[in-house]
Order: C-alpha cells, then sequence, then structure tokens
C-alpha cells in the first residue's frame, strides 16, 4: 500500500501524524511511504530523518494526496485538501467534532462527547516554542500507528472484520456518516459500516 503524510495546513497546527519509525516499519512490511516536505519541521523532525527511514519526500499535497491509497493526518483535511481527496482513498485522521476555543490537550474522549481539558492555552503560554508540536506528535504516533500498519497490511474491511471494534472507529465510509454519535450531533442521516 502507498501510505502519504501531508504536512498540516491548519492555523497553529505543528504535528505530524508520522514518525520516522513509523516509516521505517511501513517499508520493512514492503509499504511505500510518501511525506510532503517539510511536514514534520513542526514537531523537530526533519525530512533527511524521514529519508534516512526509507520516505519518499515529495512537494505538495497534490503528491500525496494523487498517489497515496492510505493518507494519514493529524487533523481533518481543510477546505483546500477536499477536492483532492479520491473516491476509495482511505483517510486516517481525527475528526475533532467537539472542539473548544479553550481546550488545547484533552485526554479519555468519550464517543460524541466533549474531551475534558488537562492544559489550557494559558498553560501553553509556559511551554517552550515547538514542545508541543513534538510531543504531541510523538504520544499521537505512538498511539496510532499500531492501526496505521493494520490498515496497511490488511485494508480497511479485511482490518473492521478482524477486530469489530476498529470497525467503530470508521465515522465515514463510501460517502455515509457510519459513527452514530456523529450522525446525532450533525442531524445527518446514519448507517451502519459493513466492511
Amino acid at each position: 500500500m502507498i501510505v502519504g503524510v501531508p504536512r498540516e495546513i491548519k492555523p497553529d497546527e505543528y504535528r505530524v501524524a508520522m514518525l520516522p519509525s513509523g516509516v521505517e516499519e511501513l517499508v520493512r512490511n514492503r509499504h511505500r511511504v510518501l511525506i510532503e516536505r517539510g511536514a514534520g519541521l513542526g514537531s523537530g523532525i526533519t525530512d533527511e530523518l524521514y529519508s534516512a527511514n526509507g520516505a519518499e519526500i515529495v512537494d505538495g499535497p497534490a503528491a500525496i494526496f494523487g498517489q497515496a491509497e492510505l493518507i494519514v493526518k493529524a487533523k481533518e483535511p481543510l477546505a483546500a485538501e477536499w477536492p483532492l481527496l479520491r473516491p476509495r482513498q482511505i483517510l486516517f485522521t481525527y475528526f475533532h467534532f467537539a472542539a473548544s476555543a479553550d481546550l488545547e490537550i484533552g485526554a479519555v474522549l468519550i464517543e460524541g462527547a466533549r474531551a475534558p481539558v488537562l492544559v489550557s492555552r494559558e498553560d501553553l503560554k509556559l511551554m517552550k516554542p515547538g514542545t508541543v508540536g513534538r510531543t504531541s506528535s510523538y504520544a499521537l504516533c505512538n498511539v496510532t500507528f499500531p492501526y496505521v500498519l493494520k490498515i496497511a497490511k490488511r485494508g480497511l474491511a479485511a482490518a473492521c472484520t478482524d477486530d469489530t471494534g476498529f470497525a467503530h472507529a470508521v465515522n465515514m465510509h463510501g460517502g455515509r456518516v457510519t459513527n452514530r454519535a456523529v450522525a446525532e450531533t450533525f442531524n445527518m442521516p446514519f448507517e451502519a459500516f459493513r466492511p
């Protein structure tokens, strides 16, 4: 599978959705990994480090979205990225539906509910520049990478068939909302996910 990691374009978003160790593991499993030039800089990860672990560094999001079968992002795609998404492309990301202007770092997200605030914007002002992007990238990737690897190895349908809990994390499929809490939040029709 071709896995692509675009640079995050949301303002003040410094995380990256893949660490060099994740690139190395995917490449070891015979997957191709595309990283957009500069994607890791906000987290202190250079293109050279990604390359040394087997990634191909590409210019611009069109190269990522145009080739990758699995797109891995830290944040939801913004309007400028929507036209780049293709049918049957897998998007592995967090859709932060319950965002708050005061929430920066939360934990124990309950499906469809707001996460409790652990670190506020005021707390962040006390931290050194770059700290949040780097530490949160490592935390995010360490938790999510096993799922990215499972999708890359098995494909979405097989990964969800193997693990029904995994299937519950699919929010949208084929243009339909497959997560009941998301459908209710946005008053949209719900359709159960069937791999």
